[in-house]
């Protein structure tokens, strides 16, 4: 706390200075609390594509392959499932809880149009790589016109 003031404090300012130090040494030896409410996560994803594809990696770790769900819809890509949760151990006692569990989906807009009916996916070391080839370009075709004479 700034004082502005040189002299004795005054009985104001000892008060604020004892609820300061009360609420420090409150704050000190509270334990935090963590949750996670089931479906809040979602999984980073990197996209990028070549010549001739999309490729989408998503970072899952702990997700098994076949509680996975991997959809294109036009030029949406969504990958969806669940981490199981390992669940609280008698004993334990944690101070830190960051990895989320449960239910998850991410949505993604590709930015060109793919053959989903060709896309792959590959899953290792906690990372799920889609990769989707892209659609044939349509050429312009020249229409022509016949006359009803």
């Amino acid at each position: 706390m700034l004082r502005s003031r040189s002299g004795p404090p005054n009985d104001l300012e000892l008060l604020q200075h004892e609820m300061e130090r009360f609420l420090e040494h409150v704050n000190a030896c509270k334990r935090q609390t963590f949750g996670f409410s089931p479906g809040s996560w979602r999984p980073p994803v990197d996209i990028y594509e070549t010549a001739g594809e999309v490729v989408v990696l998503a970072e899952i770790a702990g997700v098994q392959a076949v509680a996975m769900r991997i959809t294109v819809e036009g030029d949406t890509l969504t990958i969806a499932g669940t981490r199981s949760c390992k669940g609280p151990v008698p004993g334990q006692t944690y101070h830190q809880l960051e990895v989320p569990f449960g239910s998850f989906q991410r949505t993604v807009i590709l930015p060109a149009n793919v053959n989903a009916d060709e896309a792959k996916a590959s899953y290792q070391d906690g990372f799920l790589e889609i990769t989707l080839p892209k659609a044939a370009v349509p050429q312009p075709q020249t229409v022509r016109v016949r006359t009803t004479e």
